[in-house]
């Protein structure tokens, strides 16, 4: 796996329950990576995403435990949805994934309150997101 260890995805699901839905192979890069596309879609407006996720065995490499457990939330949801048909999907599944999306749109959302300061700013030609400079 690129960003992920299999200890992250075991913190949020049974290795049982993982072979299964998995048929006993290992999660693929671009399993993975359909995943971390989509957290980073909602995030890349306003957040350096290629900070958010360096690889892994980079001499940077960090990622921070809620965007993780975000990504692998969204990842197991997918695995399931491969295998299985939607009706079918765990009932905790579907809600981890459902909580992942809307705090990753509460973060993408401006006029929220919802304070993500792990998360690195993207920086606009000497300005911070969408701040504006007046005077």
């Amino acid at each position: 796996m690129i960003y992920l260890t299999d200890a992250d995805i075991l913190e949020r699901i049974k290795a049982e329950t993982l072979e299964v839905i998995t048929e006993d192979a290992p999660v693929s890069e671009s399993q993975e990576q359909d995943a971390v596309n989509e957290v980073s879609s909602y995030l890349a407006h306003d957040y350096d995403v290629a900070a958010v996720f360096q690889p892994l065995g980079s001499a940077d490499y960090t990622i921070d435990s809620t965007i993780k457990r975000m990504t692998v939330d969204i990842l197991l949801y997918n695995l399931h949805n491969s295998k299985v048909n939607p009706r079918n999907i765990p009932e905790n599944i579907v809600q981890k994934r459902d909580d992942a999306i809307g705090w990753l749109k509460d973060v993408a959302n401006p006029r929220t309150n919802t304070n993500a300061p792990f998360l690195p700013k993207k920086e606009f030609e000497g300005t911070r997101n969408n701040e504006m400079a007046y005077g």
